[in-house]
């Protein structure tokens, strides 16, 4: 039983201490209130966990749909250039001879 790396005969030598600092009256209320915050973490760990995978997995669906449309507009806009390079060229080309 390792227990954030503390073995069975620390855990041992900590419930002793907690039981001489704090007493046999506080020592279940001290349990229950650490088991209280232990529960409460977890929770709280579990939804963050779940709030990042869903953001996650909504900007990645707003990202694909956004990069298909743009692409669209980049070889749009990519060819209306090219409209108007030539046409400049042929304008420029026309003018100087």
């Amino acid at each position: 039983m390792d227990f954030f790396n503390i073995g069975p005969m620390e855990l041992l030598l900590i419930l002793i201490l907690a039981l001489i600092v704090f007493g046999p009256r506080r020592l279940p209320d001290m349990a229950k209130g650490l088991g209280q915050a232990v529960r409460e973490f977890r929770r709280a760990s579990q939804e963050l966990t779940e709030e990042l995978t869903r953001e996650i997995s909504e900007a990645s669906k707003e990202g694909k749909a956004a990069e298909e449309p743009q692409e669209g507009k980049s070889s749009a806009e990519t060819a209306a250039g090219e409209d108007d390079s030539q046409g400049s060229s042929s304008g420029d080309g026309g003018g100087d001879g």
